[in-house]
Formats: structure tokens, C-alpha cells, sequence
């Protein structure tokens, strides 16, 4: 209701959308460690993985948080195989991405 404080929000960003993307994709395939990280969408970052938090009986490979249930993971069903094909693709795009802009 009040969005004045959001006046000027991402002004000092100069990053162009492809740049924003590419700088992701390095984050997800390098960066982001699934063992430590639980990815909270609705609060726009990660968590310590507290994967006993959510209320599968399985343990998860991957944690991300739904927004409108926190204690379910919407990557559940991921196994730790799927979890590293995912990661592969997300390098790969970023190296694709990184050489041709597109």
C-alpha cells in the first residue's frame, strides 16, 4: 500500500537484462551450494538449509522453499542425479550465454 519507500529502487543498477541473467546462471551452477542454501522465493534470498524443516519424509537434494507453504520443498521429487543434470544445464547456458550474448 505504501510505495514510496520503493522510489528510486534499482536506479544504481546499469546491469542490461542479458548481463542480469548471465551473472544468475553463474550463480546457480557455481556459486550456490545445495548442501548449505535453501532457496526462499518469498523473501527474495537464501536460508542456512534447514532441511528439517519441511514435511516430506525424504530427505531433499535441493531446497526451495515454497512461498506459500514454507514447509514444503517444490524440488522434493529431485533426485541427486536430476540435481547435478540441473546444474550441468545451468553451467552450460552460462557458457553459451557468456560466448554469444544470446
Amino acid at each position: 500500500d505504501d510505495i514510496a519507500h520503493l522510489v528510486g529502487y534499482g536506479e544504481a543498477n546499469t546491469s542490461s537484462v542479458e548481463q542480469l541473467l548471465v551473472q544468475f546462471l553463474h550463480f546457480i551452477a557455481v556459486k550456490l551450494d545445495l548442501d548449505k542454501h535453501c532457496v526462499c522465493v518469498r523473501e527474495g534470498n537464501l536460508k542456512d538449509a534447514d532441511k528439517s524443516q519441511f514435511k516430506h519424509k525424504h530427505p531433499p537434494h535441493m531446497c526451495i522453499e515454497d512461498p506459500f507453504d514454507p514447509k514444503d520443498n517444490v524440488a522434493r521429487s529431485l533426485t541427486d542425479r536430476s540435481v547435478k543434470t540441473v546444474k550441468v544445464e545451468f553451467l552450460r547456458a552460462h557458457e553459451v550465454m557468456s560466448r554469444t550474448g544470446d
